[in-house]
């Protein structure tokens, strides 16, 4: 394990004082990748907290856009973003805040196809999205291509 550099040390130092995370902790969220499936009213705030967090790298997927209806809960996004891809608007928003994470973006709907792809490399499936489809493709892809990992599943499906 690479040791927290000064910075990393100043920017973390509320969260490295705590007994459940200490520096080793930390330092396992640098090193940590959390892929999360879907980029709205779940992933965003989920998105920002591990980013802010110093998860080292989080892949966003969605093949959403934003709309003027997502606003009022998915604060990532404003109006002058309506029409562009979720995923690639967070992405900026999180380089900005945190450089200390890398995004991977995937502007792509997770399915069969693109799920060995999207699982590769990854300590962490998080899934907020928001049909029920979703839930069970994730389900059944990741039980069956990522056994033994960790997943969350969270929110509630809109189908």
């Amino acid at each position: 394990m690479a040791e927290l550099t000064d910075k990393q040390l100043t920017r973390y130092a509320r969260q490295v004082i705590l007994p459940e995370v200490d520096l080793e902790g930390q330092q396992r969220l640098l090193e940590s990748s959390v892929l999360i499936v879907g980029a709205g009213g779940l992933g965003c705030p989920l998105a920002q907290y591990l980013a802010g967090a110093g998860v080292g790298r989080i892949r966003l997927a969605d093949n959403d856009l934003v709309e003027l209806s997502n606003l009022p809960r998915q604060v990532a996004f404003s109006e002058s973003d309506i029409g562009r891809s979720k995923v690639e608007v967070l992405a900026g928003q999180l380089s900005r805040a945190n450089g200390d994470t890398e995004i991977d973006l995937r502007v792509e709907k997770f399915d069969a196809r693109s799920a060995g792809d999207m699982l590769s490399g990854v300590d962490l499936v998080i899934d907020a999205t928001d049909s029920l489809q979703a839930r069970l493709d994730i389900d059944s892809t990741t039980r069956r291509d990522w056994s033994g990992q960790e997943r969350i599943t969270g929110g509630q499906w809109l189908s």
